[in-house]
């Protein structure tokens, strides 16, 4: 096969842990056939660089969807002293809970990094603390194994698409993230004890790839 798609010749010790950002890094580098690296933070080439951006551009979009290991529901937010509600700065989407939701909260609607409010048309006039449902972002570190392993292989296609790789390995890399998405949406399953039959949310979960 050579050195054209993802390595992932690794010793058994290795497969048993979950992927590390580092590895995931390098795979990417190995294939285009680049050298790996040994430490991300300190390094300047372009193909790391553009190699890290893509984990974390696929991760982002991945965790905005909400996942059972980054979805937090009905956590109580007071405002702050300017009368804002501002939910944390990892947080990615946010709403007013079902617990909460009442004719007067359904219209607090999240903007930017704070709440807004369309009846008054204020960002600043909130007084009462309530419940709020957040997806929050998670470093690539702190994800499960089977989220790690789709997310980058997953931006190993992009990572493949900008670079100047070959057809071949595009091709089987974007293969290696389709086998992955199965295993990342049993553990959905699992973890939220959805009934894939009854339920409305499992059905759409299974296609909002």
């Amino acid at each position: 096969m050579g050195r054209t798609a993802l390595h992932l010749r690794t010793p058994l010790a290795a497969l048993l842990t979950p992927v590390s950002k580092i590895t995931a890094v390098n795979s990417m580098l190995y294939s285009i056939s680049e050298r790996p690296v040994t430490v991300l933070d300190e390094d300047t080439r372009l193909d790391v660089i553009r190699a890290e951006d893509s984990i974390d551009e696929v991760s982002r979009m991945e965790q905005e969807k909400g996942w059972f290991f980054n979805y937090e529901p009905a956590i109580e937010i007071a405002p702050n002293q300017d009368g804002e509600i501002r939910p944390p700065s990892d947080v990615l989407q946010a709403k007013v809970s079902k617990v909460s939701r009442t004719a007067v909260t359904r219209h607090y609607m999240w903007r930017g990094t704070r709440f807004y409010n369309r009846t008054t048309q204020s960002y600043t006039d909130f007084t009462d603390t309530i419940r709020y449902d957040l997806t929050r972002f998670l470093a690539f570190d702190e994800l499960p194994a089977t989220a790690r392993t789709y997310i980058y292989l997953s931006a190993g296609v992009l990572f493949q698409m900008r670079s100047v790789g070959s057809e071949f390995a595009f091709r089987f890399t974007r293969d290696l993230a389709d086998r992955a998405w199965p295993a990342l949406m049993q553990e959905e399953i699992d973890a939220e004890g959805y009934n894939i039959f009854g339920s409305e949310y499992a059905s759409s979960a299974m296609l909002r790839r």
